[in-house]
């Protein structure tokens, strides 16, 4: 059976499409995943600081910024990770 040219250009703009919302999810990934290494970035200079200039001093307070910059970059990561993904 033939199909006419209007059908084949529609399965042509539905692939089109499906291209299109699989780098858009591809950029989302790369979105997170940069966050995530900046987190990790972050949390190193903190260590570092905390090593070099704040040693002995408000322990307490420094690990209670460890620990809600943690809770943030989880809460966003996981947050980006569970939209609803597009139909392929």
């Amino acid at each position: 059976m033939v199909k006419s040219g209007s059908s084949f250009l529609l399965a042509a703009r539905r692939c089109e499409i499906c291209e299109l919302e699989q780098l858009a999810l591809t950029g989302e990934l790369v979105n997170v995943i940069g966050r995530f290494i900046h987190a990790l970035q972050k949390e190193r200079g903190l260590s570092i600081v905390f090593l070099l200039v704040f040693k002995g001093a408000h322990p307490a307070a420094i690990r209670t910024i460890f620990i809600t910059d943690a809770r943030a970059c989880r809460t966003s990561c996981w947050r980006s990770c569970r939209r609803p993904r597009a139909r392929w």
